[in-house]
């Protein structure tokens, strides 16, 4: 996985970096809670639906309020130079 620091070195020289932030911060709780507890390295197609339709929108809210600086996620956008 990237970190916000580790995509960013990988921009090519003619793209200027428009963005680069974190996505999806209450899946970072949910896999920690994943592996510790339920020793689960893959999760399930369940708890997959429940990320969809429960975890995904509360981050949709979250992200923005912490100003996307945690998640599972990363997303860069660069544009040409």
């Amino acid at each position: 996985r990237y970190n916000k620091r580790t995509l960013a070195n990988l921009m090519p020289s003619d793209l200027r970096l428009v963005s680069i932030k974190y996505l999806d911060s209450i899946s970072i709780l949910t896999n920690i809670l994943n592996k510790v507890i339920l020793k689960q390295q893959i999760p399930t197609l369940n708890q997959i639906k429940v990320w969809d339709k429960i975890l995904i929108p509360i981050s949709k809210v979250i992200d923005p309020i912490i100003r996307y600086s945690a998640g599972k996620s990363v997303l860069g956008i660069w544009q040409k130079v």
